[in-house]
């Protein structure tokens, strides 16, 4: 029993192990497209500010055209990078889960496996009182009898 469930144990410690590792490279990741959705913006201000200047500096048609034809793609990646930071942040949640549930199923083993080793001792205790009693009996029936 104590072996099966030292097995039990050690795959409980795996799993959760796995799921941290999980967990942490998913933080990455959504750490990773946060950034990029953060470059996207900074730029698209940057550009957005550049075009004021130049319309107020005047610019030809063609130019604002090609300008606000740039705007909308900048802007159509900052949303299609938005809609990526949400699943990856749908992601993390859904691994974080994961990893909860492998540390309650780690904790309940290793609760189940304390109670194991504790009876095993307890019997152990008991065991051993029982031969030291076994020992006195004998002992006195052999002073006794002498």
């Amino acid at each position: 029993m104590s072996d099966s469930l030292s097995k039990v144990a050690q795959l409980a410690r795996r799993d959760e192990q796995r799921a941290a590792e999980s967990a942490r490279s998913q933080r990455g990741a959504l750490g990773d497209a946060q950034a990029r959705l953060e470059q996207l913006q900074t730029f698209r201000r940057e550009y957005e500010g550049r075009l004021s200047r130049l319309v107020g500096d005047g610019m030809d048609a063609r130019q604002l055209r090609d300008y606000r034809a740039f705007l909308l793609r900048l802007n159509e990646a900052i949303s299609q990078q938005s809609r990526q930071v949400t699943q990856q942040r749908d992601q993390l949640s859904a691994r974080q889960n994961v990893l909860q549930e492998k540390s309650a199923r780690r904790e309940s083993v290793d609760t189940l496996q304390k109670r194991h080793r504790r009876a095993e001792e307890r019997g152990a205790g008991r065991r051993e009182q029982r031969l030291q009693d076994e020992a006195s009996i004998r002992q006195y029936l052999g002073d006794s009898t002498a």
